[in-house]
Formats: structure tokens, C-alpha cells, sequence
């Protein structure tokens, strides 16, 4: 790393100290990332979420992907009926 990489990383943690962020040692990869992120969602919203909730959420929410439309088999059809305009 560069002396000038550097100096913009320590200003960049710098502004984030100042904004109340905490650097996390243990948060290294995803893994643990999403770990410490279902915790403190379960525990602000408190809920336990099941795995599926849990990867439901992340791609719902983190990941910006939407669920697929439900199956046409899943979707009650209603008629309503017409009224004519004059």
C-alpha cells in the first residue's frame, strides 16, 4: 500500500469514527459480516429468524433482489363484476 492509500484510508476511518462507526476486528469476510447482521437485526426488531427468513431478508432487503411473483396456483382470481358508463 502506497503512503497515499494509506493516508486516504486512515481519513476515510477517521470520518467513519466521527459518524459513530466502530471498527470490528472479528468482521473480516461475509460470512461473519451476516452473521453480526442477523444478530443485530433479531435483537433491534426482536425476532428469531429461521434460515430461510434470514436469507429471504438479505436478498430482499441487502441485496436489493425481489422474490419471484407468486405461482398462478398461489394467487386467488376474483371476478368483479362490470358496471356500464353512459
Amino acid at each position: 500500500m502506497t503512503s497515499d492509500e494509506r493516508q486516504l484510508e486512515e481519513e476515510l476511518l477517521e470520518k467513519l469514527r466521527g459518524l459513530k462507526y466502530e471498527h470490528r476486528p472479528d468482521i473480516r469476510e461475509r460470512a461473519a459480516l451476516d452473521k453480526n447482521f442477523r444478530a443485530k437485526f433479531q435483537a433491534l426488531n426482536r425476532v428469531k429468524l429461521t434460515d430461510v427468513e434470514f436469507d429471504r431478508l438479505l436478498a430482499e432487503i441487502v441485496t436489493g433482489a425481489s422474490s419471484p411473483p407468486p405461482t398462478p396456483s398461489a394467487t386467488a382470481t376474483t371476478s368483479r363484476p362490470t358496471t356500464a358508463r353512459r
